[in-house]
């Protein structure tokens, strides 16, 4: 019987993301998650490249570009007061992560009422982490049905659950505390 190499038939089918960033308006991040840059000083110096190359290219608030940098071909959007970057590898099908992005865009926007300013973004931080968890199960997109998702993050509300997500590979800042504070404050409350 001949192995099967998984992840070279995933590639051949699916859209597996390698990152999934977003930044405020002027390049600070807001929150990040990362399938393949596993280091933070790498991380906050491939961010910057991220905000260098959306000013080289010049790219226009409201469009959804393509760029090529390092290995990954860079899905970018700037919308309101934030931009996301999802990476691909280079060899992936480009209309796969058009049509992610697409839906990312939804929930995310179904999240915020559609309002992308900074501060509507860090006051649903916590549901938007559990959303692109949602989608992704270490970069492979698992479920893109924004009906689904958004009956997910309102059935948590309505439980009364807390959203704590505990990540390796994830960042986020904020000023005033932020989710750190969050998630030692919500698992203060769960466990007493």
């Amino acid at each position: 019987m001949t192995e099967i190499d998984l992840e070279e038939k995933l590639s051949n089918v699916a859209c597996v993301i390698k990152f999934i960033t977003i930044l405020d308006n002027s390049g600070k991040l807001i929150y990040g998650k990362y399938f393949t840059i596993p280091e933070s000083e790498k991380q906050r110096e491939f961010e910057k490249q991220l905000c260098f190359q959306v000013k080289n290219l010049n790219i226009s608030p409201g469009e959804l570009d393509i760029f090529n940098m390092e290995d990954y071909n860079v899905l970018v959007k700037i919308i309101g007061e934030i931009a996301y970057f999802i990476g691909l590898n280079e060899e992936d099908n480009e209309c796969l992560g058009y049509s992610f992005c697409k839906i990312f865009e939804k929930c995310l926007g179904n999240l915020v009422n559609d309002n992308f300013d900074r501060d509507k973004i860090f006051d649903n931080l916590e549901k938007i982490i559990v959303m692109i968890d949602e989608m992704l199960d270490n970069g492979l997109v698992v479920n893109t049905d924004p009906d689904s998702l958004d009956k997910l993050i309102s059935h948590q509300e309505e439980a009364g659950s807390k959203f704590i997500s505990f990540g390796t590979s994830e960042t986020t800042s904020s000023s005033g505390g932020g989710l750190f504070s969050s998630i030692f404050s919500g698992a203060k409350s769960i466990f007493g």
